[in-house]
């Protein structure tokens, strides 16, 4: 939930409040409510908000830098403050990114140890032509 949502979700409930206040209910039942919306709101704002080494670091979609299972920011508990150095350098050449994304799938995909799997009747030939031209390329 970044900060607008956050905000909005905040505003929706105060409504409700003001409906029951508008609907008879007593003043005691009013501050319960909203003393608890307002802490559930400052401890949401409070866990967006606040950094720490992955929100500085780590990216959501490359994962943590430091390869933590509880990365604050690869589990969406908060926001990384900028894009990664990865991000950063698929912003600046586009092309080698998309190389590099399908070499990478293609890898994953299709070999074990450097070796094309399941491939007895030669149907991956032009994947494969593409990848030897694509890793070319690459190592220019």
């Amino acid at each position: 939930m970044n900060h607008e949502e956050l905000k909005e979700w905040v505003t929706r409930h105060r409504f409700i409040v003001a409906d029951i206040e508008r609907h008879g209910m007593i003043e005691s039942h009013r501050q319960r409510i909203t003393g608890a919306l307002n802490a559930m709101a400052k401890e949401l704002v409070d866990k967006m908000t606040k950094k720490d080494v992955h929100t500085e670091h780590c990216c959501y979609r490359h994962g943590c830098k430091y390869g933590k299972d509880d990365c604050s920011v690869e589990t969406g508990e908060k926001e990384q403050s900028h894009p990664c150095e990865q991000c950063c350098e698929e912003a600046a050449d586009p092309i080698r990114s998309a190389l590099q994304s399908f070499v990478d799938d293609f890898e994953g995909d299709f070999m074990v140890d450097g070796e094309i799997v399941d491939d007895p009747d030669g149907r991956w030939g032009c994947l494969t032509r593409l990848y030897n031209e694509a890793k070319e390329a690459l190592d220019d």
